[in-house]
């Protein structure tokens, strides 16, 4: 089973978010940890972390995220539904670099 995500989580008080955490993840079996790895290697950002029989690849910085995660997904577009996800993630990483306020 292989899963990436981007993750966007907003942490607060109601109705005012104090705290935006964006992740980009690539979930793996525990046996395909050398494949994460290699991706780690070579983007020459974020970690890696195991628990049980699975491994994950984490990138959280915003700095990783802007400056490599979003311009290989924009080089190199999915082709499915993860693409809408990218381009809001995207849209919201960006916006939060230059200080807009993120929305409901």
């Amino acid at each position: 089973l292989q899963e990436g995500n981007f993750n966007i989580k907003l942490t607060g008080l109601e109705n005012t978010f104090k705290n935006v955490q964006f992740t980009f993840q690539i979930g793996l079996h525990i046996d395909d940890i050398e494949t994460l790895q290699y991706i780690k290697d070579n983007l020459k950002c974020g970690h890696i972390s195991k628990s049980g029989n699975r491994v994950n690849y984490f990138v959280n910085d915003i700095n990783s995220l802007i400056n490599v995660i979003i311009p290989v997904f924009t080089n190199f577009s999915l082709n499915s539904s993860k693409f809408h996800h990218f381009m809001l993630f995207k849209k919201a990483v960006l916006s939060t670099k230059n200080k807009f306020h993120l929305s409901r």
